[in-house]
């Protein structure tokens, strides 16, 4: 508290036995005087001796008379959510019949009580302010726009329990009594949730503001990741709480210690839940990782009891197998990056300007991009690729032909988008292969490829069973496949060049299998049935050349399936597919090899819309012998 300047100089014949820190005496030692000094605080209504006169007397009339020495100032008292606010007027004063100079503070006017965000605790008192100190008269109404409760066990709150929220005193009026309305949400037993509503009175009567609940209803029971009970109850109903009439969602009811059940057992969720249920949702039940089947709730009397439908072979796969499909459409994703890179090889091999005077070429291809596949769900996947080959070409009369050997390497990462969530993991592979083509005198072209390697994927936590637990895994897989294509370039005078081609490509990943908890799981092989038709078009007479390019590409087949089991039981996976139409753009830049220049470059970029979206770029450099 900050006392003002007080000046005893105008009490003649007052002295002072003492001179309190932070206080001086004026020239003559009789007057004292102090600049905003810092006092402690009071308690309204209550004093502090500051001065003691040795000679002479205080006055009241010296410092009352004009409020020199009252200050009034804005107070905000707050405790365990309850505040209270108005003014205070704090002083000096003369007592003890002019002996002494007080410090005082009158009574705090209360203007305001707000009530908070509070705790319920049966039979307390959150916010004591009975004493003489307060003023309430000024307290017309509650303020109640943030009133809340947190209740920490709202199963054991009953009808009748109260807490004190105020202990005012008599200077607070009488107010009418409002009812309130709060929600709250508990775990009675794991993997049950229980969302519910206290109704309350809150009065106000001879200065206590009390709030004291008066029913505690459940409104939604929601079940989850739960234990099941071949007799006994999973929970009773607690006494407190009214559930009859309460909601029941059991759309994701999980069974965490039971890999397969048989159809038509029955298990008590809740015994004594009430006469009366509201709407039940939910027609599944889930075991393990990978199987789920048909079974719902109901009320039997009084009791909440869940009821399989289905069981041992007629279970069906839960949505979150999904996934373990469309990660093997990842997969299938890279390698078809991977082919691109094939192709740039050899373009890189096949053209007869690039051979050098033994015929031998080498080339290389880097480069990576970024896929986005519709599966019924989808994938979006980054990947990284590269090939290098070696090849020789020969001409005859006829024509030339150019072949060669290649070795190839490619990684990703991928993201799984489905119903179930999300998965990640990622993915390498290695390999090789054969390229050949042959071009005749009239520029017509034909020309195929054949590779095989082996692949391997990685992921975790894309599976998850009932207690949470997550499962991946790491699975290798052998990969081969092939190409053909035909085409036709035509030079025009202008120094422009058009390739007009169609290709096929073909590729087949092998199946695997890996095991997630109790679950085991069959993923099939997956094939790629991909027809290409587009046309490039270009410069062919600058050092570095510039050329762009269309097609339209369809995939025929891309579809991956398997299934899920455990102990009796058996289920197919949900299939995904990225069967369908997309088109394909490029853009690039090109330097052709030539007598006195034995090196090759190409940096294009390239991009798909349709069934594949994405985008992606590579450099291809080849040196001739």
């Amino acid at each position: 508290m900050t006392l003002d300047s007080v000046d005893l100089a105008g009490w003649d014949g007052v002295t002072v036995s003492a001179v309190p820190g932070g206080w001086t005496a004026n020239e003559n030692g009789v007057a004292v005087a102090t600049d905003n000094m810092n006092l402690p605080e009071l308690e309204a209504g209550a004093s502090r001796d500051i001065l003691t006169a040795s000679a002479g007397t205080f006055t009241d009339d010296r410092i009352t008379g004009a409020n020199k020495y009252r200050k009034i100032a804005a107070f905000s008292d707050s405790l365990n959510g309850i505040t209270l606010a108005g003014n205070e007027v704090t002083g000096v004063k003369a007592g003890n019949s002019g002996a002494m100079l007080s410090y005082y503070a009158l009574k705090k006017a209360v203007d305001t009580v707000d009530i908070g965000s509070v705790s319920f605790v049966k039979d307390t008192v959150l916010f004591d302010g009975s004493s003489a100190g307060y003023d309430y008269t000024g307290v017309t109404a509650l303020g109640t726009d943030n009133f809340d409760v947190v209740y920490a066990s709202p199963d054991r709150v009953a009808a009748g329990d109260s807490m004190t929220l105020l202990k005012a005193n008599a200077t607070l009026q009488d107010m009418a009594e409002q009812t309130k309305r709060h929600s709250y949400r508990y775990t009675p037993v794991a993997g049950v949730t229980v969302d519910g509503n206290i109704t309350g009175r809150l009065t106000t009567s001879k200065g206590i503001v009390t709030y004291t609940p008066s029913a505690n209803q459940a409104t939604k029971l929601t079940f989850g990741n739960v234990v099941w009970k071949d007799s006994g109850a999973l929970m009773t109903r607690p006494a407190n709480i009214t559930f009859a009439g309460a909601d029941v969602d059991t759309s994701k009811i999980n069974f965490t210690n039971v890999t397969s059940l048989e159809a038509n057992q029955k298990m008590t969720l809740v015994s004594d839940f009430g006469n009366s249920v509201g709407t039940i949702i939910g027609t599944k039940y889930k075991v393990g990782t990978g199987l789920e089947g048909e079974g719902e709730a109901s009320l039997t009397g009084s009791d909440l009891i869940f009821t399989t439908k289905t069981g041992a072979n007629n279970l069906a796969a839960q949505e979150q197998t999904h996934k373990t499909v469309m990660a093997m459409e990842a997969g299938m994703a890279l390698l078809a990056a991977g082919s691109e890179h094939v192709g740039n090889a050899m373009d890189g091999l096949g053209l007869a300007a690039n051979a050098g005077a033994d015929g031998t070429s080498t080339a290389a291809s880097v480069g990576g991009g970024a896929s986005h596949y519709e599966t019924g769900s989808h994938v979006k996947s980054h990947t990284w690729n590269a090939a290098v080959a070696v090849g020789r070409n020969n001409e005859t009369k006829k024509g030339s032909l150019e072949y060669g050997i290649f070795g190839e390497y490619g990684k990703g990462s991928y993201t799984l988008h489905s119903d179930a969530g999300r998965g990640d993991g990622d993915g390498h592979y290695a390999g090789g292969g054969l390229l050949a083509r042959w071009t005749n005198k009239h520029n017509v072209y034909t020309e195929a490829s054949f590779r095989l390697g082996r692949m391997s994927d990685t992921a975790s936590d894309i599976l998850h069973d009932a207690a949470g637990n997550g499962y991946g895994y790491d699975v290798h897989a052998n990969y081969f496949g092939a190409h053909v294509g035909i085409g036709q370039v035509t030079n025009y005078r202008n120094g422009r060049r058009l390739d007009v081609y169609g290709k096929y490509f073909y590729t087949r990943r092998k199946g695997v299998s890996f095991d997630a908890g109790a679950d085991h799981y069959d993923l099939d092989s997956v094939s790629s049935s991909l027809l290409r038709i587009g046309a490039r078009y270009g410069t062919t007479v600058k050092r570095w050349n510039w050329y762009g390019g269309l097609a339209f590409e369809y995939e025929f087949d891309g579809k991956s399936e398997g299934t899920v089991s455990t102990i009796g039981n058996s289920a197919a996976i949900r299939a995904a597919s990225v069967k369908g139409g997309s088109v394909r753009g490029e853009i690039g830049l090109r330097m052709d090899a030539t007598k006195d220049n034995p090196w090759k470059a190409d940096i294009a970029i390239y991009g798909y819309g349709g069934k594949h979206r994405g985008f992606g770029g590579n450099v291809t450099v080849a040196y001739t012998f």
